[in-house]
């Protein structure tokens, strides 16, 4: 297995489409049971700074690597035929990082967004978020939208940035749109029931994840997704995210096809 970070290579710089340069060979794919895909993933990338620490660099470069290892991902998502992608990229917590810190990662999500925009076009590739973007310098959120409205055509493959997202502050304030939209009457008291909740959360255009990854072997969800991840797999892994290659995540989908998902049943 292919345990070392994976660069982007020229022909990534150039035209060529990602069936034209893929991460998972035909072998490797074999191993997969196309009919039990997952359909959305969910990933907590963690372990950047502790890469970072490892190697004996700042916490920077640490997740200037995780976000080439990101794509990679990506790309191999949509080899294997998942339709959705949600990473934890920058949770509400995250701002009570060193001002230093943070001021990379944002500079992070900015160039990796312009130098990604094409490319996400030519591989077909939607660009979503969830979280309240309101936090972040205005520059970021036009940005933020123009990736989004330039990637709106794109259908392959869906891939969602949680960004300044908490659970808990992405159920209170599904819970205040209900309130305002009571207040307005346009639901009752009869609305207020498990349907109607997920249709006022961010994630609401998805379905839920039918899968959790961590990386970096640590045991917790962290405030992600907390309502969504009700019913869905968790896969955790000892690898750093910087050295999460894609036959890594090979190994995890295959592990989520072995199991028996009774989602509550008998």
């Amino acid at each position: 297995m292919n345990t070392e970070p994976i660069a982007l290579d020229e022909a990534e710089q150039t035209n060529m489409t990602w069936e034209e340069t893929p991460l998972l060979s035909p072998k490797e794919l074999q191993q997969l049971n196309p009919t039990r895909v997952p359909k959305h993933v969910a990933i907590i990338p963690d372990g950047n700074r502790r890469w970072a620490k490892k190697h004996r660099f700042v916490p920077k470069k640490g997740h200037s690597i995780g976000a080439e290892t990101l794509m990679n991902v990506v790309k191999a998502g949509h080899q294997m035929g998942i339709e959705v992608l949600t990473f934890y990229v920058f949770s509400t917590e995250n701002w009570q990082r060193p001002k230093r810190e943070v001021k990379a990662q944002i500079w992070l999500l900015e160039k990796s967004l312009i130098q990604q925009k094409q490319r996400m076009i030519d591989n077909g590739v939607q660009f979503k978020t969830i979280g309240e973007l309101s936090k972040f310098p205005p520059r970021i959120v036009e940005l933020i939208e123009e990736v989004k409205d330039a990637t709106k055509h794109c259908h392959k493959i869906t891939v969602v940035f949680a960004l300044n997202y908490g659970g808990r502050d992405d159920i209170v304030r599904a819970v205040h749109k209900m309130v305002d939209d009571y207040d307005r009457k346009k639901i009752n008291k009869d609305d207020f029931n498990e349907e109607s909740i997920s249709r006022y959360l961010d994630t609401a255009m998805y379905k839920d994840p039918d899968l959790l990854i961590r990386t970096s072997g640590e045991s917790r969800i962290s405030n992600f997704l907390l309502w969504q991840l009700s019913y869905a797999e968790i896969y955790l892994s000892k690898v750093l995210w910087p050295e999460f290659t894609p036959q890594y995540f090979l190994e995890a989908i295959c592990d989520y096809q072995k199991r028996d998902r009774r989602l509550g049943g008998s």
